[in-house]
């Protein structure tokens, strides 16, 4: 039985049908259902006592990134290890992966596009860690408890779902092909590469609003963000994410749990997006008319 793809699954259809009926009917809705789901600056005006006992601080966040870059840096050294030096994988790899994702895993992609996806993957944790702990200024809004327990499922799941349709990491085919590297797969780690830097800038132009000329924090309130991809869009941040997820793909497409896994992530930041736009068309009378949502020019 495969979990990630059961429960990736699951929460798309759970967050994609809550997203719009919000969206739609928000005026319509108690407020304990919009807390629950909602989370960040769309819930500030959302209080409910019993949910508010329910949420942790937004800097939470961090911790998915702390507690996943080691496993992630792990799992790229052992893979470097298996494709270079033929050394055998660790039986606790072998056993998690089963766990999360069947026994009945294909070794669907090479190990050197394996390897590529991770070093990617990789750099991504560690550069959010240094954003969370060294860029980010957090407000004093909340999330639910819920969203962080899913956040660190789908942390775990990012890595299991790469590796486990790997060559060399699926039991009884540990032989592994010596293809090289194609051309698509070097275009989708630049575009991945990309879409990083632009969610570092776009982290420092959010942090920045929150700072005067000396870099100091001189308040916690939200502003209505200007420069970079935010002349384009409203949600920068949930763009750049949905790229690196399908700049992924586009390296490992056979991988099919990790399809899953990427519709996931752009339904759940799509909604995020959608939510974030309306919520700062509501509460900024002069926010940009003519600035999307998610897509530059188009949505």
């Amino acid at each position: 039985m495969n979990f990630v793809k059961i429960i990736l699954s699951t929460l798309s259809i759970y967050i994609g049908i809550n997203g719009i009926i919000i969206y739609f009917f928000d005026n319509y809705l108690p407020n304990v259902i919009k807390q629950t789901f909602s989370y960040g600056k769309c819930n500030i005006n959302m209080r409910s006592q019993f949910i508010s006992k329910l949420e942790l601080p937004k800097k939470c966040f961090r911790h998915f990134y702390i507690f996943t870059a080691p496993i992630a840096i792990y799992s790229l050294i052992t893979l470097i290890y298996k494709y270079f030096y033929n050394e055998n994988i660790p039986e606790i790899v072998y056993l998690i992966l089963d766990f999360l994702m069947g026994h009945k895993r294909k070794p669907l992609v090479s190990m050197p596009q394996t390897i590529l996806a991770m070093f990617l993957v990789t750099t991504h944790l560690i550069r959010r860690i240094f954003e969370t702990i060294k860029i980010n200024i957090f407000s004093d809004v909340k999330i639910n408890i819920f969203h962080y327990l899913v956040a660190y499922f789908h942390y775990v799941s990012f890595v299991a779902a790469i590796l486990g349709e790997s060559e060399g990491l699926v039991r009884g085919f540990e032989k592994m092909s010596r293809d090289s590297l194609k051309t698509k797969d070097w275009i989708a780690a630049l575009i991945f590469l990309w879409m990083s830097y632009q969610q570092l800038q776009t982290n420092i132009i959010l942090a920045n609003l929150r700072k005067n000329k000396d870099g100091v924090v001189v308040t916690k309130e939200h502003k209505i963000p200007r420069g970079g991809l935010f002349d384009y869009i409203s949600a920068p941040l949930q763009f750049t994410e949905i790229g690196m997820y399908m700049a992924v793909q586009l390296i490992i497409c056979e991988n099919k749990t990790y399809f899953i896994l990427c519709i996931w992530v752009v339904i759940n930041q799509f909604i995020s997006g959608l939510l974030s736009h309306k919520w700062h068309k509501n509460t900024f009378k002069d926010y940009p008319p003519s600035r999307k949502i998610i897509i530059p020019y188009l949505l």
